[in-house]
């Protein structure tokens, strides 16, 4: 194994505990009770890109053991999307804030006031600053849906 990849699975403690402070943070504020709101409304489908998945995948467990209907997927599983009705929201994980199939969902329509309530909210959780997660959860705590352009 290489040094850098030894670095970073020493790192993972750290990150890890890094990443529970700032999602304790965010939910303590007024983000908090949206997202509280939001995860009564339904299942909660959370991704993540390569070991962010496994970060989706526990607070999936956390969701579910809270009484929450939650799953977890690999980001890439949304490509094609997410069918009608399967979840009331898609989170998606990343802990560099570079993985944009975790982060925007491209598979995932944005839920807008003629789609009848079938499609899912959107929302992103990363573990470190000035990534475009991390703005995005700006615009949510301010009340605003988070909206991003895709390629394509």
């Amino acid at each position: 194994m290489s040094t850098p990849y030894l670095d970073g699975v020493r790192a993972q403690a750290d990150n890890l505990r890094r990443s529970a402070d700032v999602v304790a943070a965010a939910l303590s504020g007024g983000i908090g009770s949206r997202m509280v709101e939001t995860v009564r409304r339904g299942l909660t489908l959370t991704c993540g890109m390569g070991a962010s998945t496994h970060a989706a995948v526990g607070f999936a467990a956390v969701l579910r053991a809270a009484g929450r209907p939650a799953i977890a997927v690999s980001a890439a599983d949304l490509a094609a999307g997410v069918p009608a009705g399967l979840a009331a929201t898609v989170l998606g994980v990343s802990q560099s804030g570079r993985s944009r199939d975790a982060l925007h969902h491209p598979g995932v329509p944005a839920r807008s006031s003629g789609d009848g309530g079938t499609a899912p909210d959107r929302a992103a959780v990363r573990s470190g600053p000035g990534s475009a997660a991390r703005r995005r959860a700006r615009r949510l705590r301010r009340g605003r849906r988070a909206h991003h352009r895709h390629p394509g």
